[in-house]
């Protein structure tokens, strides 16, 4: 990984304080997201805290000095599939909150919205997952 060091730097620079950032809005906003559990916004919480946990984590694991590239697939793809699999499990527990036929009775932006999520979680994790298993 010689050369990365300064962009790992850089991601753990930017994945801390932004991981700190969602603490201190969910704290400051805690009534109003838990007043509306239907809408996700716990989920939604979460997911976005782990994807940035799971940032700060592989980063901090690549600027391990002298690691093989089994190890460091072995690390990525450990991470990749712990954050994947906290992301779906939120989607399936809000999916489970709005059921199907509840589903068809929100407003259509809402749908959207779910739908949107469950898109953009897969694509934020599932390279991660594949870039632990090219190596």
């Amino acid at each position: 990984m010689n050369g990365w060091e300064n962009f790992f730097i850089a991601e753990i620079a930017a994945s801390a304080p932004l991981a700190g950032l969602v603490l201190v809005g969910v704290s400051l906003n805690l009534e109003q997201i838990m007043a509306h559990p239907v809408y996700g916004l716990p989920g939604r919480a979460l997911e976005a805290l782990v994807m940035l946990l799971a940032a700060l984590v592989i980063s901090t694991l690549m600027l391990v000095l002298e690691q093989t590239l089994e190890v460091i697939g072995a690390e990525v793809l450990g991470v990749g599939l712990a954050d994947w699999m906290v992301v779906v499990a939120l989607q399936l527990v809000q999916l489970k909150l709005v059921q199907l036929k509840n589903l068809r009775r929100l407003k259509p932006e809402f749908r959207w919205h779910f739908v949107t999520r469950v898109v953009l979680g897969q694509l934020a994790t599932l390279p991660v997952v594949i870039a632990g298993t090219s190596y």
